[in-house]
């Protein structure tokens, strides 16, 4: 969703100062992520459908919601956003446009990766689901050892000439801090997830970065073997 609303921003022309209403199944609350998506792009905080249009409350009572500053229950107009395909969703773009947005608020990646001090290291990141009672990676300590032992040159041969003088392996339980997610993302190298939804950080990679997709034993590759790949194709249309 967040990536064809961006698209309606900036190439069709769809207005920021709109009032943006979700509606959510059964009347559920908004994830988190997706204020922290949208208000990247619409200049009024993002409402779900039952919030907005609750009974019993203050007309007059503030909110950050509107342009008029408090409760509006009535509008002259009202665009209906529905989303049928991924393509053209362009989510790279849109990934881009959320880490320029907050570039000045995302926190250092340290100790986890440091920049500086990791420089000459190949920086893997394991997308850790350790609370998941499927698709998760169930030997992820001796792998992140495994992984931090090799040794490039050797691995390669003595015709390597890269700038990897080592790898940095880590484990990150993606979506408990949005932008720690996306300043992580900046300084990955290689990102390793089973399918499901923490691939979705492989849109916030930095250009030349790349994404290892695990899938689970007997897991129908039917369309999970070209579902993150087919969106990544469809950007480049």
């Amino acid at each position: 969703m967040f990536g064809r609303m961006h698209a309606a921003l900036t190439e069709e022309g769809m207005d920021p100062r709109m009032s943006l209403v979700v509606a959510t199944p059964h009347g559920l609350r908004l994830p988190g992520f997706v204020r922290v998506f949208m208000e990247s792009i619409f200049e009024h905080q993002v409402s779900s459908l039952a919030e907005f249009s609750a009974r019993g409350r203050d007309p007059l009572e503030p909110s950050n919601t509107t342009a008029e500053g408090h409760r509006i229950r009535c509008f002259k107009e009202v665009t209906l956003c529905k989303f049928h395909n991924r393509q053209g969703a362009g989510l790279c773009s849109a990934g881009a446009h959320l880490l320029h947005h907050y570039a000045d608020r995302l926190p250092p990646t340290a100790p986890l990766i440091d920049p500086g001090a990791d420089s000459d290291a190949l920086k893997v990141v394991f997308a850790s689901r350790p609370n998941a009672t499927g698709r998760s990676i169930l030997n992820e300590a001796d792998l992140l050892a495994a992984c931090a032992a090799l040794d490039p040159a050797a691995e390669l041969g003595a015709e390597y000439g890269g700038p990897y003088r080592r790898l940095k392996c880590v484990a990150h339980a993606y979506g408990r801090d949005l932008m720690l997610d996306m300043a992580l993302a900046q300084v990955t190298d290689v990102l390793v997830a089973t399918h499901g939804a923490a691939g979705s950080n492989s849109f916030l990679l930095a250009r030349g970065a790349s994404y290892l997709e695990v899938l689970p034993y007997r897991f129908s590759p039917a369309w999970a073997n070209v579902y993150y790949a087919r969106m990544l194709e469809l950007d480049r249309m």
